[in-house]
């Protein structure tokens, strides 16, 4: 029994675009996708590895206890108050 392999796939094509740069008409498109995926491959940390993981781990677990509010309390404004003389 062998593991699957698995890919990540990123469109280098896509992701030059969002500079303006079009890859199918740029004369170092292949040095620029080459450098793209050196710097990617440096990118990949065991930090980065272990928050993997970690996300993994978590998805699709339901949270426990009560989600926190962005706020603790209200504003005199929000409880109908004003400074007016």
């Amino acid at each position: 029994m062998t593991a699957p392999k698995y890919k990540i796939e990123i469109d280098a094509q896509a992701a030059f675009k969002k500079l303006g740069v079009d890859l199918q008409i740029c004369p170092i498109a292949d040095k620029c996708v080459e450098s793209l995926r050196r710097r990617l491959e440096r990118l990949i940390t065991t930090g980065l590895l272990f928050d993997a993981l970690g996300d993994a781990a978590h998805a699709g677990k339901p949270r426990r206890g009560r989600k926190k509010s962005g706020s603790t309390g209200e504003t005199q404004q929000q409880e109908g108050h004003t400074n007016e003389a």
